[in-house]
């Protein structure tokens, strides 16, 4: 898979996190979830169980950073493994 646009975004994420910045991570992760469901049509066909794994890590990124009281232990425990998994 083309995972480069994915692993990017997600390191955005990472370093708005630890530099306290919440609502700027909380943002940039939405351009996660955009572009990833944008490229599903062409991803998903590809490596199907692959897809589904990444798609799974995925939401819990995103669970974890629109929590209504954000605990950053859990945001970086979530981007961190997604991360290992983008390569």
């Amino acid at each position: 898979m083309e995972l480069e646009p994915f692993r990017t975004i997600t390191q955005d994420t990472v370093k708005k996190l630890n530099a306290g910045d919440q609502a700027g991570a909380t943002a940039r992760i939405k351009d996660l979830e955009t572009s990833w469901d944008r490229a599903q049509s062409r991803l998903q066909p590809r490596d199907p169980a692959g897809w589904t794994d990444l798609d799974g890590k995925i939401d819990t990124v995103l669970r974890a950073l629109r929590a209504k009281t954000p605990n950053p232990a859990a945001e970086q425990a979530a981007l961190n493994t997604l991360l290992g998994a983008l390569g």
